[in-house]
């Protein structure tokens, strides 16, 4: 009888029969708040929080009446909003504020804040993506600084390049939306409004933590990737801040296509020491934030630990060349359902068949830019959705069974078969022992190893963003042109 558990039951505490708890922690309630979107009850924590996050997003520092009536005295300081710095940047800027505002047309016309998810996903099919980025080789870097000034000069250059790089590609990649469908009586936006669509959850030293429009999600990854190294390394000048450290990697990279799946041939170049590593999760705006936030995170360290092991050895001059740069790793998730236990099993078990991998993530910066032209491809081609997912489906019954009913649907294509040849099949799809192509699929031959040849292919995650990806009114940025720092 000793191993038996005892009985213990949790406490009990005796509470006013009338008592609210808040929304968050169940704190007991002080207020509630009918002025706000919901009509809440909070707490004194959560009423603080909740003030502090209006300053941080809104920038207004006049107090609200729904703060006064609480009749609470504490007030946060002086707290400049993301959006502030964010407007500030593109009004010295009138490159990157052309982007922005081009659809804008009634210039006068107020752009406001989303107050919600459901407010975001309005102008997004309902679908949002979180964006988690952080740097890579960070460490290694930061153990070879020496003294204050150069680890100052360092903290300052990554913050600098980080938040530039966030800029830009919001700039680029967005414009302020028009919002429809709003059902809510009491919020401040209405149908007809313009929004700026996206929310700068933070941008704290190397980390990113964005909430943008699902259509250019993988969009403004890339850009955030590429920008980083940009700016560090100088391609990208910008007036008002001078990048003091030497970010370059002094052996030039001679065989960057060793890094990628893709055949189309890269040229050499300097790689950047330092690079950015993204999590982007696809979802609708209704999947509760900390299970978003968590397979976020997941995808996160997935896309780091595959940086991780970008490395070769080459054999004439007997050394390991490493491939610094930054990676993406992306999920698509349709319904919260989708993912029983994380996306890591998930995938090991749904989507792995033999030595078929049904997906290709993640991806390095410059192999998400040539999946993000294939599916612009399949667009132009106009590849019928039934077929689509057809040749989706025939995926777990084996290579030859998907590539004779990937060629049959694509040869009866009234249009842009040339365009889904060159920019999918061509790129992606070459038999690695002869001239032809095994389309939709990839060979990963195991070389000096007994293990067989497997196979992976990037159409599953083509077909899951074919209806969610947009490619209109996306702008390119132009180094040459000098910007002005936020």
């Amino acid at each position: 009888m000793k191993n038996r558990p005892t009985r213990r039951y949790p406490p009990s505490f005796e509470t006013h029969p009338y008592l609210k708890r808040d929304e968050g922690d169940k704190r007991s309630a002080i207020a509630h708040i009918n002025e706000l979107t919901g009509q809440p009850y909070l707490s004194e924590t959560l009423i603080r929080k909740r003030r502090v996050g209006d300053r941080a997003k809104t920038g207004i520092s006049e107090t609200p009446k729904w703060y006064q009536d609480t009749r609470l005295k504490w007030e946060a300081g002086i707290i400049e909003s993301w959006l502030d710095k964010f407007e500030y940047f593109l009004a010295k800027n009138s490159e990157q504020s052309h982007a922005y505002y081009e659809n804008n047309s009634d210039q006068k016309k107020e752009i406001k804040i989303p107050q919600s998810l459901t407010q975001l996903s309005k102008v997004s099919q309902g679908y949002i993506a979180y964006i988690y980025a952080d740097g890579n080789n960070m460490g290694g870097f930061i153990q070879n600084i020496r003294t204050p000034e150069k680890y100052q000069e360092f903290s300052k250059d990554v913050e600098n390049a980080t938040k530039y790089a966030v800029y830009q590609a919001l700039a680029y990649n967005l414009h302020p939306r028009e919002i429809k469908g709003i059902t809510e009586s009491e919020s401040k936006i209405q149908d007809g409004d313009l929004i700026h669509p996206f929310e700068i959850i933070t941008i704290g030293g190397d980390d990113i933590l964005l909430i943008v429009p699902a259509d250019k999600s993988l969009q403004i990854a890339q850009m955030i990737g590429e920008q980083f190294e940009n700016i560090l390394l100088g391609k990208v000048k910008v007036s008002g801040i001078t990048i003091k450290g030497n970010y370059q990697v002094e052996e030039k990279l001679f065989e960057p296509n060793k890094f990628h799946r893709f055949s189309e041939k890269i040229s050499e170049n300097y790689q950047c020491k330092l690079s950015m590593s993204s999590g982007v999760l696809i979802t609708a705006y209704n999947t509760p934030i900390y299970y978003a936030e968590k397979l976020t995170t997941q995808l996160l360290k997935s896309a780091k630990e595959y940086a991780k092991t970008l490395k070769y050895t080459d054999q004439q001059k007997q050394k390991e060349i490493t491939y610094y740069g930054g990676t993406v790793d992306f999920f698509t998730m349709k319904s919260v359902t989708m993912i029983s236990s994380n996306i890591e099993d998930f995938r090991k078990q749904a989507l792995n068949i033999d030595r078929l991998k049904l997906y290709a993530a993640p991806y390095t910066i410059p192999e998400l830019d040539k999946f993000l032209k294939s599916i612009h491809a399949l667009k132009e081609a106009d590849f019928p959705k039934s077929q689509l997912y057809q040749v989706r489906s025939f995926l777990e019954r084996g290579r030859r069974t998907a590539s004779l009913n990937y060629y049959y649907f694509r040869h009866r294509l009234k249009k842009g078969q040339d365009v889904l040849k060159a920019n999918f099949e061509d790129i992606w799809c070459p038999a690695k022992t002869n001239k032809g192509n095994i389309a939709p699929w990839m060979c990963e031959i195991k070389e000096n190893t007994m293990e067989e040849s497997k196979y992976e292919t990037i159409w599953r995650e083509m077909v899951d963003l074919y209806d969610l990806i947009d490619f209109s009114d996306t702008k390119s940025p132009q180094p040459s042109i000098k910007e002005t720092a936020p």
